[in-house]
């Protein structure tokens, strides 16, 4: 009876669990009008390269190579191709090796027929290749083909074999059919991309609805306005994923490449590119969309800036993309820049926009990066005229020449942390460190408004920055890092002593660049001495976002201070600030916790925290020990006949 209990209570857990797991088998098998959707992709520049050879022997060698490998990956039948490229793998009959082909095939859904089919191609034909030509064949039988597209004629500059076409190309469908062979040929005379395929997506009953335009009633100021911005600025250094990006593709891309915090390809020589989506909002279409980029077009070496390139390639199924834009080298290496390019005219009235990035350089390859991207649609009934902001400016305003004389805590000057910071040293009106020798910091951050980010950032600081002892001038600096994440801290600027000794000497720090698309960031203000305090000092600080040029109407008006001497504190009674970790000069990459450990008061007492795991131990081994003694008297009281009929691993009924 026992067993039976056991079997069946088995038996109900895999029955739970199996109608658990059923909503899990039928995702991606939603049915359209015209069926499931059935896609093959063959992403060839994906793929390793296999070198062509320089002799025949070799050449057949590697022919035969590629075939194993591509039909072992699924395709039908792959004859005289190779599987190398010169900016990446691709498929192609090499330079003088004649014709070459394969053949991709696609197959319904279970139980379906074929609806639609689509063959979507990115690919190569040179203009400068006289015999370069690329034909697409289709086959209900794999034995009579029809051919349903050809190009012979490259696109482009004769010389610039680098510009990759999109095309999808509707397949012809009798009724009742059941498979479809496409049959892609391809041959050249020069360079592998003189006629070559990079992607090859075979899709089978594609919803309609999904490709074609959205009619509305709406006019083009009643549309809902939708954006989609992606800031690279707190990526971890090394090869990005699409999920780091947000995007939907990602090919060959990098952070942060010799140090530059920037998002370009992680090599020379080798095509790269990321796409990203926009989608308007539910049952409306796109009247409009804006790429924005933020980052640089450059170039190091002068001889090759005409061969680099950043394409813009827009689409409205990610599947077929127009060239809308092409950026090459300046010469500015300004990494703020903002380029807009307009894709309307491409994704006009549909759904959604698909916009790629290409990237190909011959220079180091961070001479092309991006600092954010933003795409942004339905536009037409958003007043943004006369360059006004259309977000709304946030500041972190503080003065501090009406603060008592003595050490300041973090809640003086509204700072997230601080350590180690002295108001009127020596009867200067000024925010400085506590004594000469010895460090000191404060971080204030700033916040953007709900649902926004910072389209631009100001750090604005009024004080003092000279020195008392010019021997010393040296050794003093104030140091301005900023954190998205207030862990790792970026040095973005150093002020050192000048011979100008005023205390109202205005620095205005811009962080645009490093802030664009974040919403909140901390800025860390260092210093660092052993000259006397009084050399370095703040009389105000100034944190603002998204005020446009009126950043500096955030400044607060300077307040004349006199310090009397009935002001000034004992010198053995005055407070300090000083955390149990003190402030280390290491070039702005503090961590918190190298920096801002909390001072004794501000910790919990924590000694009744062991008495209590110390119980709680006492109480777990003597529920253990009364757990065990409770087993072995049920064990020894048990019957015997009972304890006999017990199944064991030995008669094949282990459980």
């Amino acid at each position: 009876m026992l067993q039976f209990a056991k079997r069946a209570g088995s038996l109900a857990l895999a029955v739970l669990l199996l109608l658990m797991l059923l909503p899990t088998f039928a995702v991606g098998a939603a049915k359209s009008e015209a069926g499931t959707l059935v896609e093959t992709t063959f992403d060839f520049s994906a793929m390793e390269s296999i070198e062509e050879g320089r002799n025949d022997e070799e050449k057949a060698a590697s022919k035969a190579k590629v075939k194993e490998k591509l039909e072992a990956a699924g395709l039908v039948e792959v004859e005289n191709l190779f599987l190398r490229g010169n900016w990446g793998p691709i498929v192609n009959p090499g330079g003088f090796n004649g014709q070459g082909w394969y053949i991709q095939k696609g197959v319904p859904a279970s139980g379906e027929t074929i609806k639609n089919a689509t063959l979507s191609l990115t690919y190569w034909v040179a203009t400068g290749d006289p015999q370069g030509y690329i034909e697409v064949w289709a086959s209900a039988d794999s034995k009579k083909y029809e051919k349903v597209f050809e190009q012979k004629e490259g696109n482009g500059d004769p010389y610039d074999t680098n510009t990759r076409q999109d095309r999808s190309i509707s397949l012809p469908v009798k009724s009742g059919q059941k498979e479809i062979y496409v049959k892609v040929v391809m041959e050249h005379f020069t360079t592998y991309e003189g006629a070559a395929v990079a992607v090859s997506t075979l899709a089978i009953n594609r919803d309609p609805k999904l490709y074609e335009p959205v009619k509305t009633d709406k006019s083009p100021e009643e549309l809902t306005m939708v954006s989609d911005m992606h800031s690279f600025n707190a990526l971890k250094p090394g090869e990005v994923t699409a999920e780091d990006l947000g995007a939907v593709e990602e090919l060959n891309m990098f952070f942060g490449i010799d140090g530059v915090p920037l998002l370009s390809p992680r090599n020379g020589y080798e095509i790269a590119s990321a796409t990203w989506k926009l989608s308007a909002a539910e049952g409306e279409p796109l009247n409009d969309c804006v790429l924005t980029m933020v980052g640089r077009t450059w170039w190091i070496s002068e001889s090759v800036k005409n061969d680099n390139y950043l394409k813009v390639y827009a689409s409205t199924d990610g599947k077929t993309y127009t060239l809308v834009k092409e950026l090459r080298s300046n010469d500015n290496m300004d990494d703020t820049q903002k380029t807009i390019v307009d894709v309307t005219d491409v994704v006009k009235g549909y759904a959604q926009a698909y916009v790629k990035l290409e990237w190909l350089v011959f220079d180091s390859p961070h001479i092309f990066g991006m600092r954010s991207v933003t795409l942004t649609g339905n536009t037409a009934g958003v007043d943004n005229s006369a360059g006004v902001p259309s977000k709304m400016p946030v500041s972190n305003s503080q003065c501090f020449t009406s603060l008592p004389v003595g050490a300041v805590d973090k809640a003086a000057v509204e700072a997230e942390k601080s350590g180690n910071l002295y108001f009127g040293y020596n009867k200067t009106p000024l925010l400085t460190a506590t004594e000469a020798g010895e460090d000191a910091y404060g971080i204030w951050k700033v916040t953007a408004m709900e649902g926004e980010t910072f389209d631009d950032c100001w750090l604005t600081l009024v004080g003092r920055f000279g020195y008392v002892d010019e021997s010393l001038k040296d050794t003093s600096s104030i140091k301005i890092s900023l954190s998205t994440d207030k862990e790792k801290y970026n040095e973005v600027k150093v002020i050192t002593p000048t011979d100008d000794q005023s205390d109202t000497q205005k620095i205005a720090i811009d962080l645009s660049s490093q802030t664009y698309g974040l919403t909140e960031v901390y800025v860390k203000v260092y210093w660092s001495s052993k000259d006397d305090p009084s050399a370095m000092g703040l009389r105000s600080l100034t944190l603002v976002a998204n005020a446009g040029a009126d950043y500096d109407a955030y400044t607060p008006e300077l307040e004349d201070r006199v310090i009397g001497d009935d002001e000034m504190p004992p010198v053995e009674d005055a407070p300090t600030d000083t955390p149990s970790d003190e402030p280390d000069n290491n070039d702005g990459q503090q961590t918190d916790s190298d920096v801002d450990a909390p001072k004794d008061e501000d910790q919990p007492k924590n000694g009744w925290l062991i008495w209590v795991i110390i119980a709680a131990a006492v109480v777990v081994v003597a529920g253990g020990g009364f757990c065990v003694w409770w087993f072995l008297l049920r064990k020894k009281a048990a019957p015997a006949e009972e304890t006999e009929e017990a199944p064991t691993e030995t008669d094949g009924e282990a459980e």
